[in-house]
């Protein structure tokens, strides 16, 4: 299933309701955790000489 038809099915269908706290919770998370990682390798090749 592409990305693009899941996230609308858990938007829009009430049947998935009681998936979209714990999905939304968990990019969330894994979003902050992608953003914590770029930002820590765009320093360390700021600091490469």
């Amino acid at each position: 299933m592409r990305p693009a038809v899941l996230a609308a099915a858990l938007t829009f269908d009430e049947r998935l309701a009681w998936l979209r706290a714990p999905v939304r919770g968990i990019a969330r998370r894994a979003g902050s955790v992608v953003m914590r990682w770029l930002d820590r390798r765009r320093e360390t090749a700021d600091q490469i000489p």
